[in-house]
């Protein structure tokens, strides 16, 4: 069994890859090291309580071997790097989830995992991110690196697609400064092409199975639930992502290295997530 420690793992992201690494049988042996707040703790793997902004916490973590380690929840430069410090020498393999925001807009669409980084980024996520990369590839053997780009799906607690849905009933008049075309995610096919890659050196996009401007996808929130919204382009606005540029990934490389492709259309994969249909196949 594969000695596994998921720094995350209560709320969106974890349960879901959680389900996947267990959906392999007993191959792996997990671990999960959050602190204690949010979500519910699954019985199946093991529990370690702790806070990643406390050094000597994750220091104690990593005081035993992990055969892989899956960083969900780095949204800090101090928190990633500590981690990513503490598992050099304690860890056979660091798997780090950054942001397909580390993409700067100056690059045309469709972004390639060997573009130059968006130095410079007033964005600390986006600049977190970047660091955490940079520092993984300096100090680690053998990493993987996962850019995924916007992830829905049910638990999704981040401007979630629930908010969308309110906000349309509230008023079907939508108000964007802009209509970016992203990459949306589905949940399950976020896990599936982590654990495909996770065994791989290097850094892969992970993204969906069909771009869409910002306003299909609001279009189809609404249209799943019999609702019609409209659009107009003022500003300002204050609906989630519409001041992102144009975000749509190259996933050639995923696919050429693991054989891993999206599988589940946009329409499909928000009905599963309303409950609406119970499988997104």
């Amino acid at each position: 069994m594969k000695k596994t420690l998921i720094l995350g793992g209560t709320m969106f992201l974890g349960p879901a890859l959680i389900n996947r690494l267990l959906s392999n049988g007993d191959e792996y042996d997990i671990t999960c090291f959050h602190r204690g707040l949010h979500g519910k703790r699954d019985e199946r793997v093991s529990h370690i309580l702790g806070d990643r902004r406390d050094e000597q916490a994750v220091k104690q973590l990593f005081s035993q071997w992990y055969d892989l380690v899956i960083d969900l929840s780095g949204t800090e430069e101090t928190m990633i790097e500590s981690a990513i410090m503490y598992a050099r020498g304690n860890c056979g393999r660091y798997v780090f989830v950054s942001s397909s925001s580390v993409y700067s807009p100056e690059y045309e669409n469709p972004h390639r995992e060997d573009e130059e980084l968006h130095a410079g980024t007033g964005n600390a996520y986006a600049a977190a991110k970047i660091r955490g990369e940079q520092f993984l590839a300096l100090t680690h053997e053998h990493y993987t690196v996962i850019r995924p780009s916007k992830i829905y799906g049910p638990g999704n607690y981040y401007f979630s697609e629930n908010e969308f849905l309110e906000r349309i009933r509230k008023n079907p008049t939508i108000v964007l400064n802009h209509d970016p075309i992203l990459h949306f995610t589905w949940i399950e096919d976020f896990v599936s092409g982590l654990t495909a890659l996770a065994e791989k050196d290097g850094i892969f996009n992970v993204a969906g199975f069909e771009p869409a401007r910002l306003s299909r996808f609001i279009q189809i929130i609404g249209a799943i639930h019999d609702l019609k919204p409209e659009f107009v382009f003022e500003k300002p606005s204050d609906v989630p992502f519409t001041d992102l540029s144009d975000r749509i990934l190259d996933l050639s490389r995923a696919e050429k290295t693991a054989g891993w492709t999206p599988a589940v259309p946009l329409e499909q994969g928000l009905r599963v997530t309303f409950g609406l249909t119970d499988s997104a196949r």
